[in-house]
Order: C-alpha cells, then sequence, then structure tokens
C-alpha cells in the first residue's frame, strides 16, 4: 500500500488465510470499539438463548419419565423457572443440601443440571471476554486492503513543449529520494532505528549475495576485488522468487498469484585496455569579467572504448582538467537494454517506455561486454578533487596515494587521493517471472526479453492484470534509475556513490563516511573547494 493510499473500509477477504479464515471486516477506531461493545451484548444474549435451550432439553428428559417422584418434579420446577445459567447452579446446590440426608440419589440427579449450567455459563463469559481479540492491536502491524486511488499505468512523450518530460524527470527524482529514506529506516541492519511503519505487508524483500561469483567478463578486461587485484569474481545480489501476494502485497488466492526475481551482478573492471592515449585539443577561452578577449588554452581528453554510443566510436569520455575545476565525483553511465525477443502488438505497450527510458546516446557493447542474457549497464566514477583522510582500497573508490598535509591549527594529517583518473564498473540486470500455477517460467534474461516472455506462461486474467502492475512499477526501477542526477551539472551524485560503496564494500567491512569541504579565498575565476571524506573512527 503506497503512502498516499487509504485503506478500504468494509468487509473483505485477506487470501493469506484462505477464503473462509481470511473474511476481514476494516472499520475505523471509533466504529471499532462499537463493534466491540456490540459483539460482548451480543455474546451475552447467546449465553442466555443458549441456556434457555439447554434447559428446555434437559426438562423435557425429565419430563417423559414413566414414573415420577418428588425430587423429579422438583428439578422440572427449577428448570422450567430457571432464572439463568449461575441461578441455576445456586438452586441446584441448595435442591442437593436440602436432599442431603434423604434416600434418594439426590447427587445424580440435580449434578448434571448444576455442571450443564456452570459449562454454558462458563463458556460464554470467557466469549465475552475474548471478544476484544477480533480487534487489532494499536502496536501490532495491521494488514489493511489499499482502497483503489489514481489506477492505472504512467504514459509519456518525449514533446518537451509539453512539459512531460520534465515532470517525468522529476517523479523518478523523488522515487529515488522516497528509495533511499525507506531503504535506510528499514534495510539499515542492526544499528537502524526504525522510527516509522512501513505500510508494505512485507518490511524488506528477501535476498541473498554472493561475493565469488564467476566474472562474467572477459578479453580486454578483468574483474578486480580489493585494492585493484584481479580476482576473477563479482558479487551478485539476487532476490529469488518473491511471491506477488505474500512479498509485494497484491491481495489473490493461490491460483491468482504470479512470482517475479531479479538478480544483479556487479564488479569493478581493469581499464587498461579500454582507455585511449591522452588526446590534446587546443581551443579559445574566453573568461566571463575580463576584457573579453579570446585565450588559447589546452584541454586534454582520455577515451573509453566499451562499444560505441549513438553516433560516437567510443562509451565515454573524460577531461583531465576536471580536478583543477575543484569537481567532485563525476558519474557517467552506459545502458544496454537486450531486446532480442520478438513482441507481438498486444505487448507494444511493454516496451513502449523505452522511448523514455533508453539513454540519449544508446550503447552498443563490444564481444567483451555483449550479452544475450543480460542487460548491460557501464559506469564510469571519477573522484577529481575529492581527497581522503584514510587510504581507501575498496577497487571502486581506490585512493591511498599521499597527496598533501591538511593542518588545522597546529594538528596537521596527510590527505590521499585517488590511485586512476577514473575508475570503471559494469553491471548486469536479470529478471524472471513465473506461473506457480503450471511451473512455467520466463528466462532469466533483460527486462524487456522476459516482459514479452509474458504470453507463453499461460496467465488467467487476473494473473495478467498482476503482471501488468509488476512489470509497469520494474520498468521504473531499473538500475540506471540510480544514477540520474539531483544537480543541475549533472556531475555530483553522491546518492548513487553511497548505493555502489555499500554493494562494493560488503568484502571489506567499512563505516559509513563523513564529508566536509574545506574551500580557498576566490580566485580568478571561482572560489577553489577540496571535498574531503573520512571515515570516522
Amino acid at each position: 500500500m503506497s503512502n498516499f493510499a487509504s485503506a478500504y473500509i468494509g468487509l473483505w477477504r485477506d487470501y493469506s488465510y484462505g477464503v473462509v479464515s481470511g473474511a476481514t471486516l476494516t472499520l475505523p477506531i471509533g466504529w471499532g470499539n462499537y463493534l466491540i461493545a456490540a459483539l460482548t451484548v451480543l455474546v451475552s444474549w447467546s449465553g442466555i438463548s443458549a441456556w434457555q435451550i439447554c434447559s428446555f432439553i434437559l426438562h423435557q428428559i425429565r419430563a417423559a419419565k414413566p414414573t415420577k417422584d418428588v425430587l423429579d418434579l422438583q428439578t422440572q420446577t427449577l428448570l422450567r423457572d430457571s432464572i439463568g445459567a449461575i441461578g441455576t447452579v445456586i438452586e441446584a446446590i441448595k435442591l442437593q443440601w436440602a436432599w442431603r440426608n434423604r434416600r434418594y440419589k439426590t447427587w445424580s440427579r440435580t449434578a448434571p443440571i448444576a455442571l450443564v449450567a456452570l459449562t454454558v455459563w462458563a463458556a460464554f463469559t470467557a466469549a465475552g471476554v475474548l471478544v476484544a481479540e477480533v480487534a487489532s492491536k494499536n502496536y501490532q502491524d495491521v494488514v489493511v486492503l489499499a482502497e483503489p486511488y489514481a489506477c492505472g499505468f504512467l504514459q509519456g512523450s518525449n514533446d518537451i513543449t509539453k512539459g512531460i518530460t520534465t515532470s517525468f524527470q522529476s517523479k523518478l527524482i523523488n522515487d529515488t529520494l522516497a528509495a533511499r529514506t525507506y531503504a535506510r529506516t528499514f534495510y539499515g541492519g542492526e544499528n537502524s532505528v526504525v522510527k516509522m511503519r512501513s505500510t508494505f505487508p512485507m518490511v524488506t524483500l528477501p535476498y541473498s549475495i554472493d561475493t565469488q561469483q564467476d566474472c562474467p567478463f572477459s578479453g580486454r578486461t578483468a574483474c578486480l576485488g580489493v585494492n585493484y587485484t584481479v580476482v576473477n569474481e563479482a558479487m551478485a545480489m539476487d532476490t529469488g522468487e518473491l511471491d506477488s501476494h505474500v512479498d509485494f502485497g497484491i491481495n489473490a488466492p493461490s491460483g491468482d498469484r504470479i512470482t517475479f526475481r531479479k538478480r544483479v551482478t556487479c564488479s569493478p573492471i581493469q581499464g587498461g585496455q579500454l582507455i585511449s592515449d591522452p588526446v590534446v585539443q587546443t581551443i579559445n577561452l574566453t573568461y566571463s569579467g575580463r576584457s573579453g578577449a579570446a585565450e588559447t588554452g589546452n584541454l586534454t581528453y582520455y577515451y573509453v572504448d566499451m562499444g560505441p554510443s549513438g553516433t560516437n566510436n567510443y562509451t565515454f569520455v573524460w577531461s583531465a582538467n576536471t580536478p583543477y575545476d575543484y569537481v567532485g565525483y563525476q558519474v557517467e553511465y552506459a545502458t544496454f537494454l537486450l531486446t532480442t525477443t520478438s513482441h507481438s502488438s498486444a505487448n507494444q505497450w511493454r516496451v513502449m517506455p523505452a522511448q523514455l527510458h533508453n539513454p540519449s546516446s544508446p550503447w552498443q557493447p563490444d564481444s567483451t561486454f555483449n550479452r544475450t542474457d543480460a542487460d548491460v549497464i557501464a559506469i564510469l566514477l571519477a573522484q577529481n578533487s575529492v581527497l581522503y583522510y584514510d587510504p581507501v582500497d575498496d577497487p571502486l573508490f581506490l585512493a591511498n596515494i599521499p597527496a598533501q598535509e591538511y593542518c588545522t591549527g597546529t594538528d596537521c594529517f596527510p590527505l590521499y587521493r585517488a590511485n586512476y583518473i577514473f575508475n570503471l564498473m559494469v553491471c548486469l540486470e536479470q529478471y524472471q517471472f513465473c506461473n506457480p500455477s503450471t511451473s512455467s517460467c520466463t528466462d532469466l534474461t533483460g527486462f524487456y526479453d522476459a516482459a514479452v516472455q509474458l504470453e507463453s506462461l499461460g496467465f488467467n486474467w487476473a494473473q495478467q492484470a498482476t503482471a501488468d502492475r509488476l512489470t509497469a512499477a520494474a520498468d521504473l526501477a531499473l538500475f540506471y534509475y540510480s544514477i540520474p542526477d539531483f544537480s543541475s551539472t549533472g556531475k555530483f551524485n553522491l546518492l548513487f556513490l553511497h548505493m555502489i560503496k555499500l554493494m562494493i564494500l560488503s568484502r571489506i567491512q567499512k563505516p559509513k563516511l563523513t564529508i566536509s569541504t574545506v574551500c580557498r579565498p576566490p580566485g580568478r575565476r571561482k572560489t577553489l573547494c577540496t571535498i574531503f571524506i573520512r571515515p570516522p573512527s
């Protein structure tokens, strides 16, 4: 249930407990209190009626005896004039006491009446007390049915005159920020202090991490481990099969459910054979605020060839002048979305979002990175002006070269800079949908390939609707949606770097980072700032 959805008020069925046991009534708190009071009164009336029925049966049994004595007549009178179950117990005891010294077997004739009356009274008294158990406790997680709200699928357009593209990008940023907040709150581990409740039926989705997965790349590169050593191992994160009802909260009986699986495999890679020699270009520069006269300057570029991107015969380009402009982290990415499976017109809507989602310069990976069973995303990370208080051995953030000393008062300590001008990482994304009713699944493959294979799973209409909902949501949660920038410059994206840090540093335990900035007085062009990062002691 999303944060903006309201709870359905009324009777519904929670299929987690079956068709009968899953019957659930959701009411506001005030109405719930009234319901408990009404049920208590109903139980009391039911207890009175139940005893009246029992006393009538006992009376008729005694009335049917062919011969009767005085005690029989008294017990019949006791049952006919009964003043309630507990009153009958008291009167039966009195009757037994009055006849205790007579020759009649009084216990065999008064004890059953007292026992039945006492049982009925105890049962309905307990039921009246336990009526409160029909309501959920305010300290428990309460599952409710979401009220339908703004149903449908997000549609977009590339027509910038309508402002739709900007709104779509804003939505992605807001979704990413919300996801970051949720992850920090509920996936924070033992040290996380949860101060709010999740609105989802499954607070955290399960997944496994394998840090010894075989490196999926070979040829001109290799996977890297701690301190930039070649390990030929990658890290894979796999959700396994997630149930649409149990994990995602789409309420449905077992025959209308589907499962969804996502697998991401990532590793930093060697870039030696992928990076060109420096290319120097001479350009004319004009500084604002000066005479306006053109000045000649040189710019040095490095090109990364992992396959052509758009009209370019390279994948990334990085300017060696960037660190001198005191830029912090710089992140670039290229995405290849696998679309090898043919699809019918009925599935066009599943491929349609690619018009918005594909990067502006589509990447065609070369043989080293090309996969026929996964979407591929390549990431370039340049640390530029970032300096660290302590050496960093992480393969993506490797920085253990002494740079300079930083002094505050009389205290000085060394700083460390990145070992390489930039580092590269490549990830594979794979998806799979299954129909538990037929034990059939799509291939574990790229998102769009998996989506268009849904037709082969034999879904019923409810399963198809569930699949449509999950594919629409998964389409907006592809890996590269964690990368688009939150800044106007499109260069500094600390959020994404934090996410990558959490993934890569699972191999070496590292604490969270503290970030500070030291700025020098304004120079000829701009205020110069250096960003420092320190793991707390």
